[in-house]
């Protein structure tokens, strides 16, 4: 996988962290941050989170049951909604964890006391998710 298509797939799971994305928004956030030629690149990004797990397409509803889990389908990309997976979210909070650290180790400081408990609250968290998570 290349550098682009990898930082590519970083970005969508992050746009599509906080709540479900529709492909509109997820193309219009990627153009700002990826140098992108069209939809087809974002599309396949998407398949390829959705195949690997980090990320699942929704059907969403006024009606009960209000959303409902679906398979990619590109001929429905613009009617899903995406959202990402728990494990997902763990490499979310691994990958801020570390770059929180590497920033802190680049600046040769030493982080906080506050800093240093929010990354181990972090890392308990993700462990906690890891081994409790399948559980639930």
């Amino acid at each position: 996988m290349s550098e682009k298509a990898s930082f590519l797939r970083d970005c969508v799971i992050t746009i599509a962290s906080d709540d479900y994305e529709n492909f509109e928004l997820i193309f219009e956030q990627t153009k700002q941050l990826v140098k992108i030629t069209n939809e087809a690149e974002v599309a396949e990004a998407l398949r390829s989170l959705i195949d690997d797990g980090l990320l699942e397409a929704y059907e969403l509803s006024a009606q009960p049951a209000y959303s409902k889990k679906v398979g990619y389908s590109a001929s429905r990309l613009h009617e899903l909604w995406d959202y990402v997976t728990p494990r997902a979210r763990r490499r979310l909070k691994l990958s801020e964890v570390s770059r929180r650290s590497l920033v802190a180790s680049q600046k040769a400081e030493r982080p906080s006391c506050e800093q240093s408990r929010r990354m181990f609250s972090l890392i308990e968290l993700s462990i906690f998710e890891s081994v409790f998570a399948p559980a639930f």
